[in-house]
């Protein structure tokens, strides 16, 4: 299959989820952080500082802040996304949210734990060994990063939606096989802690648990 520009799948991607960010707030997706089919709460201690990796309107940030972590930095390529996320937030000095793609993303931070909850399914085949390894080098030795893909063979596909009065969403996904990402993961100096497929509506996916070690 023709491989897609990875600026046309941001340009796309960043047009339409400023589009629909309004409807995600509006659906209160903000407990959503609650179903990672994996408890995480045992890998998020008080204290610690996470990046939650494609935040969009906070939908993980209730589940991380009962985590009681000492800062969360939350990451979007979608303005919008943000301006919704910041409505929930109060002000709460713990909490950045900065507007950036994961392939441009930079800080002076380390963080403890790294959250790719349903957001990594748009980097694509070509692209994840070098954004696994800025996440390698964000995180803290001894420190676990969890992220989630579609299951698929290792392509780039655009895809359309409706979503509510937004008619005609178009967006780029992206979808591995196991094999794929277990390789990348290991070029990446991850070890893989736990990996598994869960069954979803339209597609399974693959989650996994890494360390650096």
């Amino acid at each position: 299959m023709k491989s897609v520009p990875g600026s046309e799948v941001k340009k796309q991607n960043t047009r339409e989820y400023d589009r629909i960010a309004h409807v995600y707030y509006s659906r209160n997706y903000i407990d959503s952080g609650n179903s990672y089919d994996i408890d995480l709460k045992s890998y998020i201690k008080s204290g610690y500082q996470v990046l939650d990796f494609g935040c969009g309107p906070g939908n993980n940030f209730n589940f991380i802040l009962s985590c009681k972590p000492s800062l969360l930095v939350g990451v979007d390529i979608s303005q919008r996304m943000l301006d919704h996320a910041k409505i929930n937030l109060n002000n709460n000095p713990n909490v950045e949210l900065i507007r950036s793609s994961y392939e441009t993303f930079t800080t002076d931070y380390l963080f403890d734990f790294i959250l790719a909850h349903l957001s990594f399914v748009h980097v694509q085949p070509e692209e994840l060994e070098t954004i696994l390894i800025r996440c390698f080098k964000l995180i803290c030795n001894d420190r676990y990063f969890f992220a989630n893909y579609f299951e698929g063979d290792d392509e780039t596909k655009l895809m359309g939606s409706e979503w509510d009065d937004e008619k005609e969403v178009k967006r780029y996904f992206c979808f591995f096989k196991k094999q794929t990402l277990e390789n990348t993961y290991k070029k990446a100096h991850f070890n893989i802690e736990k990996i598994f497929v869960t069954e979803g509506k339209s597609f399974n996916r693959i989650n996994i648990l890494a360390k650096k070690p």
